[in-house]
């Protein structure tokens, strides 16, 4: 009698347990050669908060005030420099000297003040270049 199987077919057997043995092959796959299995950490780690910060490129001089506070209209004073073709750098400069000569913040240097509020002038591309500079190349 011809059955509607064929003769040369592979009979591939049921499989009961589907999910134990979907779960076995997706964790083999896990395991592969590209998979790199995160680091095991105590569980307070990943609740404690990461400290971040970078080294800057400018050195600012010790300063005599334990505390100094600048203010946010001090900020929003200063000549802003992009970074563009058509810049100037060299006038930038002097609108950012002449901008922080009108005002003094007690115990705090001239030369200190500046090389605080000079990264605030700057934006875009000129603050990535900033950025990208070793540590501690701009001293004065």
């Amino acid at each position: 009698m011809l059955g509607r199987r064929s003769l040369d077919a592979e009979v591939v057997t049921c499989d009961l347990e589907i999910e134990i043995t979907l779960a076995g092959i997706r964790a083999n796959n896990r395991m592969g050669e590209n998979y790199d299995a995160p680091q095991r950490r105590p569980l307070i780690k990943h609740f404690t908060p990461r400290a971040y910060t970078t080294a800057s490129c400018i050195r600012v001089p010790t300063v005599q005030a334990a505390q100094y506070e600048i203010k946010s209209s001090i900020i929003q004073m200063l000549p802003s420099f992009y970074g563009l073709a058509n810049e100037e750098p060299y006038k930038h400069l002097d609108e950012f000297i002449e901008t922080c000569s009108t005002f003094k913040i007690q115990n705090l240097s001239v030369d200190a003040l500046k090389l605080i509020l000079f990264p605030f002038s700057l934006k875009d591309r000129a603050k990535q270049w900033v950025h990208s500079l070793d540590s501690i190349i701009i001293t004065t």
